[in-house]
């Protein structure tokens, strides 16, 4: 690939971000600037150069077939490099330094912040990181938090959110429990097992609501049998074989890697959004922007269970 191919195709996966992103061919075109026909032209052309389908037309939306979900997750990281690359010219004039409080959840804490953190810290070797993992909601002001990552839609409108990615749940047992236990056939079977309730679920109904590989909704009523607040100690509850759970697909994902535990049956959650949110009026300090930038690429590059599996389509053809 020459550099004008390269540059082409830069173009082409930035605007078919935008679409996504905005939900619509029409807003990302006014966010971009160019028209709505171009943008299609864009994303049409990228479609052909690769070979496959990326999106999902209807009248009303826009979806994402398994190779879109993929290269979406390509087009982030691209942006982000992009972004970082910025960052760093911008840096070369400027070194943080001093105490940085920053509060994430156990599930994206050893995949995604630490990870961010000690790119950060070898960045800038005079920030001082002081970490607090904690599934619970934290109090950004009387924590005296620089930067938090949560999950979910955010309800709190004094805090400055910025979207940095999703992440989905997925059930999941061990091998040893699945072969002592009656069979998983189907969603309904889920009914006769012992449900492991994390921390975050515990004040949910007991219904859960699973989707299967074509998008099928399918609910099942699964009385929570156990109930743990660490999600390490939750899925190691599971590893050794105490019933089955619905967890983040990024922290199970190097268990299902090993195969020290099962996807049962493909399916997952809806898709979560990841935030970071932080309490500056104005513009934040440039280390706190820049951590978000590396946890949501963090994000793009460790992709979980389902993003692995779009990417291995993707790599296929």
């Amino acid at each position: 690939m020459d550099v004008e191919q390269k540059k082409s195709l830069t173009q082409r996966m930035l605007v078919f971000r935008e679409v996504v992103r905005h939900g619509s061919f029409t807003a990302a075109a006014e966010a971009l600037g160019i028209t709505k026909s171009g943008a299609s032209q864009h994303v049409s052309q990228l479609e052909k150069s690769l070979g496959f389908q990326l999106l999902v037309r209807t009248t009303r939306s826009l979806g994402l077939t398994a190779a879109g979900h993929a290269l979406l997750a390509r087009a982030h990281e691209l942006s982000n490099l992009l972004e970082l690359a910025g960052e760093e010219a911008q840096a070369l004039s400027q070194r943080p330094r001093g105490p940085l409080r920053v509060a994430c959840p156990e599930a994206l804490a050893s995949s995604v912040l630490l990870p961010a953190l000690r790119e950060l810290v070898t960045r800038f070797p005079e920030i001082e990181p002081d970490i607090l993992i904690d599934d619970a909601v934290v109090d950004l002001v009387r924590g005296g938090i620089d930067l938090a990552v949560r999950v979910g839609e955010q309800a709190d409108s004094s805090l400055r959110a910025r979207q940095v990615g999703q992440l989905q749940g997925v059930p999941v047992a061990s091998p040893r429990y699945l072969a002592a236990a009656p069979p998983i056939t189907s969603v309904a079977d889920l009914a006769a097992h012992p449900f492991v309730a994390a921390r975050w679920q515990q004040q949910q109904q007991t219904e859960l609501c699973l989707y299967d590989a074509q998008g099928q909704a399918h609910t099942v009523n699964c009385p929570k049998r156990y109930k743990i607040d660490s999600a390490t100690m939750l899925c190691e509850w599971v590893i050794q074989g105490n019933g089955f759970a619905v967890l983040p697909d990024l922290l199970v994902a190097d268990a299902l890697a090993s195969g020290s535990l099962v996807h049962l049956l493909g399916l997952h959650e809806r898709a979560h959004p990841v935030y970071t949110l932080h309490l500056y009026q104005g513009e934040p300090p440039m280390v706190v922007r820049f951590l978000q930038t590396l946890v949501q690429q963090r994000l793009a590059l460790s992709g979980g269970v389902l993003g692995k599996r779009a990417t291995q389509a993707l790599a296929k053809g």
